[in-house]
């Protein structure tokens, strides 16, 4: 067997191992080469046939993989593409990955003269969240450089995996994989040491402080050095990494945000302990665009009319209130105090177990962001429809949980709060749901949801979890009652046949509410008694056992029961103790007829009795992200497993209830559950069955816990 057929066995090994999408190449067209990368391979844009756009193609003749070191480069990237999953700054994998403009070399080249520091704080921000998303899954990139950095649709993909390695792991990058463009970005310990230095996680920060230098001056890094053309390559790049040796690097550019110097200063620094993790990059670039930006191109306290003069009559209110407003990051985003009597046609439209919901016409309205001719408008929606949620007045701590969400996405907004001087109790307004919440959307939509509908709106749950535990909270009471929906509507570009056609496209957007249990994760013991919704609450909380972020997912394997079935948690059955001991001993609700296997498996392990084997909210995002997508892309996209999960998910969509019984009432009002009468029914039931009720690690015996697909 010569080397070349040895190869081409290894490539088709590792493509049936880590079952990758093979194409038909006759399925792309139109191919224009728009780079090569640092390794000299070729990029290629082109279009796919029967899909609504374009596609980049890294492309490797077989005789160019001719040495065990660039087959693993290219398999590692692939792996470390799979292992990524999903976000939103960096590029996703198709088996072939969606159309890309560029990358940011090339756009900055193109495009500087008509950046603005909105644009580039913006660009900076994409930047360093796709580089945090990464080294959350502890991936070292070890290629950070603007020409692995693309764009598509003005939106930044950090790319290029050939070199990245998992922390701890063995590296593949060696002095061989520099070449003069890129050891301007690369730390000058290892220009120094070479072979003998271990990348890090510190390593591509420094990398990040180079990249954030050249969004700021458009250039790349150390110009200079790359037009001496009359000097030998090899000798260039020995000047280049000996003048960064030496401790040497670029100078601030004049109209440079002060904050934003010191932080790629502080990114390059010589010194790796010196160097900041990515996330408090990503919060320090966040900051820098609302705080510094929007003082240069809206000053706050004049344009965002800020009412003065008033007071709640709680000092404690007032100073949280003025805070927020000082802290607030965008104009649409301050908190207002209300005036009552700006509040009109109030009408119950709910209680929870919190309080109470209304509706009301606001008067004065939110806040809007708009652009007209390139110029940003501040305004205010008059006379809208907005929601009022009372809270008791001696326990505001879910108006201060949801101002301190208010800047995230995939978070209902919340404007202000106010009194209602009859009642003397607070008011939250916030926004309105259009939809209501989970349950009555399932309910009144039971016959027009298919799964590909179901997998779209448990993916906005769970990436909205994900987003609470991700900030360290646990929400503690999840259930489909405080999952709020609202409809969308996004303008579609057409441009088929050379024309050019905007259609009006109607998404469906979930969102969790009700913050009012949800604390810090440190805060989170379960004292004798407990506010939820039974059926939702994870057995470990219901023997006395802490609330965790495992505990948020065990509700959430509830829900995945109740949209499948279309049917309330054991609703037969008296929400008491006795069916607290069920569940406890494994009872767990049914799935409805003709659920897929793997949406079963995934719900099964969110409601495992031992905390420590369910997934965290990623991994859930993870897979309902991935079904989404096979649902979505054509069957010849797709390789044998991804068929079977696709006919597994479009032809059950067929066996959906066509009826659905009048007589379902849900109960999603949280109210007290004792979880020491629930013990000791639990040990009366149970003699010689031990019981734990040690807080934390898994308070509950195996023997009593399993995954049980039963339901009385």
């Amino acid at each position: 067997m010569n080397k070349k057929t040895r190869i081409e066995e290894k490539i088709e090994e590792k493509i049936s191992a880590l079952k990758i999408p093979l194409h038909n190449y006759d399925l792309f067209y139109d191919f224009k080469e728009i780079g090569k990368s640092r390794f000299g391979i070729p990029v290629y844009k082109s279009k796919w046939k029967k899909r609504n756009f374009a596609v980049v193609h890294k492309s490797l003749n077989i005789d160019t993989i001719m040495d065990d070191m660039t087959l693993k480069r290219l398999i590692t990237e692939i792996q470390h593409l799979q292992k990524v999953g999903f976000h939103e700054n960096v590029i996703n994998f198709y088996g072939i990955t969606k159309g890309i403009d560029g990358n940011l070399r090339n756009f900055l080249d193109e495009n500087f003269s008509n950046l603005k520091w909105t644009d580039k704080s913006r660009i900076a921000m994409e930047v360093s969240n796709g580089l945090m998303f990464l080294h959350e899954k502890n991936i070292i990139h070890q290629d950070i450089n603007s020409m692995n950095i693309l764009v598509h649709e003005g939106k930044i993909k950090i790319a290029s995996f050939g070199l990245s390695k998992i922390t701890n792991a063995e590296s593949s990058f060696d002095e061989c994989s520099l070449n003069l463009g890129s050891i301007a970005y690369v730390e000058p310990q290892f220009l120094n040491m070479k072979s003998e230095y271990e990348l890090t996680l510190k390593s591509d920060i420094y990398s990040l402080g180079v990249v954030l230098w050249e969004i700021s001056s458009g250039q790349p890094p150390f110009k200079s050095f790359l037009k001496k053309d009359q000097k030998e390559l090899k000798e260039l790049e020995k000047l280049l990494t000996n003048h960064i040796i030496r401790g040497n690097r670029e100078e601030p550019i004049r109209g440079t945000p002060p904050q934003y110097i010191e932080l790629y200063r502080r990114c390059w620094d010589k010194d790796p302990d010196n160097r900041p993790e990515t996330k408090s990059v990503f919060e320090t670039l966040i900051d820098i665009y609302y705080q510094y930006i929007d003082e240069i191109e809206h000053p706050m306290h004049d344009e965002w009319k800020i009412n003065k003069g008033w007071t709640s009559g709680n000092k404690e209110l007032d100073y949280f209130i003025k805070e927020s407003q000082l802290k607030a990051k965008c104009y649409d985003n301050v908190i207002e105090w209300i005036p009552y009597d700006r509040l009109k046609e109030i009408q119950e439209i709910g209680k929870g177990g919190f309080g109470t919901v209304y509706s009301a016409i606001w008067l004065d309205g939110k806040r809007i962001r708009s652009k007209e001719n390139n110029k940003l408008i501040l305004s205010r929606e008059k006379c809208c429809t907005v929601a009022l949620k009372v809270v008791k007045k001696d326990s505001l701590n879910e108006f201060k949980t949801l101002v301190e969400f208010g800047n995230q996405k995939n978070f209902f907004h919340t404007y202000g709060i106010t009194l209602d001087p009859e009642k003397d109790e607070y008011t939250i307004v916030c926004q309105l749901a259009s939809e209501g919440n989970l349950w009555k959307y399932l309910y009144t939509n039971f016959k027009l949801l298919t799964w590909a509908d179901k997998l779209r709106l448990l993916f906005s749950i769970a990436y909205n979890l994900s987003q609470i535990h991700n900030m360290g909270y646990v929400h503690k009471d999840l259930h489909c009652g405080n999952i709020l929906l609202n409809i969308k509507q996004n303008t579609k570009q057409n441009t088929k046949q050379n024309t050019k056609t905007n259609t009006n496209v109607n998404t469906t957007n979930a969102y969790i509410s009700d913050l009012g249990l949800s604390s810090k994760i440190e805060h989170n013991k379960a004292k004798g008694d407990i506010f939820g919704v039974l059926p939702y609450v994870a057995p470990e909380v219901l023997l006395g056992g802490e609330y965790t972020t495992a505990s948020d997912i065990y509700s959430f394997g509830i829900i995945l029961t109740e949209v499948s079935a279309i049917c309330p948690p054991y609703y037969h059955s008296e929400y008491d103790n006795e069916l607290a001991v069920n569940i406890c001993k494994g009872l767990r609700p049914r799935f409805g007829e003709g659920t897929p296997a793997p949406y079963i498996k995934l719900a099964k392990q969110c409601m495992d009795g031992d905390p420590t084997k369910r997934p965290s909210a990623e991994e859930i995002c993870q897979n309902l992200f991935n079904w989404k997508r096979i649902c979505d892309l054509d069957d010849e996209c797709l390789n044998e497993e991804e068929l079977e999960i696709k006919m597994a998910f479009l032809s059950e969509a067929k066996k959906l209830h066509s009826k659905l019984s009048s007589k379902v009432i849900p109960i999603h009002r949280s109210k007290m559950i004792n979880t020491l009468a629930i013990t000791e029914a639990l040990k009366n039931q149970s003699a010689g069955i031990y019981v734990s009720k040690l807080m934390g690690t898994v308070p509950i015996s195996p023997v009593q816990i399993n995954c049980a697909n039963q339901l009385v």
